[in-house]
């Protein structure tokens, strides 16, 4: 504000200047004239300095109210902005919630069965040896075998070595280490599970050779269906 009156007061002095000079001139002179308009010029110089002195400190004034205003909304707009960062933050983490509810949701029952399968091979590690050697593709889904021969050369430490370009992977092992540290496992749980998943790929046999039109090999696996449902309704005689 100071640099900005600057121009202002050198105008002022050089008037100011003028001005005593028509005075001197005038009274040297004799001549009332030049006093005269001297000292009109020298009236019109105090009113616009005045007006200009004024003019100055009101923006001063105005400008010292703009900063105060800001300096008490201040406090207020930093409220604002940390609710509205909160409710992002919040709706976020629903958004993230909801996604793996519909995740969880979307899955299968084989693949529901084959993660609780393979969470128990993790979680015994003794029994889960013997499963995985009797775990075929035919049994799990996609992903589900791909996890599956990956624990089985990796059961001691799944999560070390997965491949960094394998995401589905990734996720998946990192989520059957997490369930079997939570989860209890036994042996009869992973024969159940087992059992379940053999019906299954059993069903999708018997569905393949009846579209083959091969009434023999469907005859055969009905047979071998009947007898896992009768285990699984039956689960006291798995051992035999």
């Amino acid at each position: 504000m100071a640099l900005a009156l600057v121009p202002i007061v050198v105008l002022y002095l050089l008037f100011l200047l003028f001005v005593l000079t028509v005075l001197v001139g005038g009274l040297a002179d004799g001549s009332w004239g030049a006093v005269l308009g001297g000292l009109f010029f020298a009236a019109s110089f105090v009113v616009l300095a005045v007006f200009h002195w004024l003019r100055a400190d009101d923006l001063v004034l105005r400008a010292a109210r703009a900063k105060r205003l800001e300096d008490d909304q201040e406090p207020e707009l930093r409220r604002i902005v940390g609710r509205v960062a909160a409710a992002r933050t919040r709706g976020e983490a629903g958004d993230r919630g909801k996604t793996d509810d519909v995740s969880a949701a979307a899955l299968t029952p084989r693949e529901r069965r084959e993660r609780a399968l393979l969470a128990m091979c993790i979680a015994d590690r003794k029994a889960g040896r013997a499963m995985l050697e009797r775990l075929t593709p035919a049994h799990l889904s996609e992903l589900g075998a791909r996890a599956a021969s990956w624990l089985s050369a990796h059961l001691d430490e799944p999560m070390q070595g997965l491949p960094a370009d394998d995401e589905q992977l990734i996720s998946l092992v990192t989520q059957l280490v997490m369930t079997a540290q939570r989860e209890p496992a036994s042996e009869e749980a992973m024969e159940m599970n087992f059992l379940l998943l053999e019906q299954r790929r059993l069903a999708d046999q018997i569905a393949k050779a009846e579209k083959d039109g091969d009434d023999q090999r469907r005859a055969e696996l009905h047979r071998e269906h009947a007898a896992v449902g009768e285990r699984i309704r039956r689960p006291e005689r798995m051992a035999s």
